[in-house]
């Protein structure tokens, strides 16, 4: 299993958001307000891969660099997976 825990300001307020099993939390309380800015919408990581929707990978993307006015503090605990590589090709 894994957790992202990241604390930030959004819209000029401080929020504490802790991701596991598919349920977000902010500021302690179970929240679906965010879900589609943090599961579903999808942006690329480095301009060309594009993780899948709802993965823990999108979601830590996500909260890296849309979800906070600014860069927030990131802790990840657990597996949330990788970006693919292969010898010779960028992504």
């Amino acid at each position: 299993m894994a957790k992202i825990t990241a604390t930030g300001k959004r819209r000029g307020e401080y929020l504490h958001v802790v991701v596991e099993d598919g349920k977000v939390m902010i500021d302690g309380e179970e929240s679906e307000v965010y879900d589609y800015v943090l599961k579903d919408e999808v942006v690329p990581i480095g301009g060309t891969f594009y993780p899948e929707p709802g993965s823990m990978m999108n979601i830590h993307n996500n909260l890296q660099h849309i979800f906070f006015d600014d860069a927030p503090k990131l802790k990840v605990e657990g597996d949330i997976g990788e970006i693919p590589y292969e010898e010779g090709f960028v992504y």
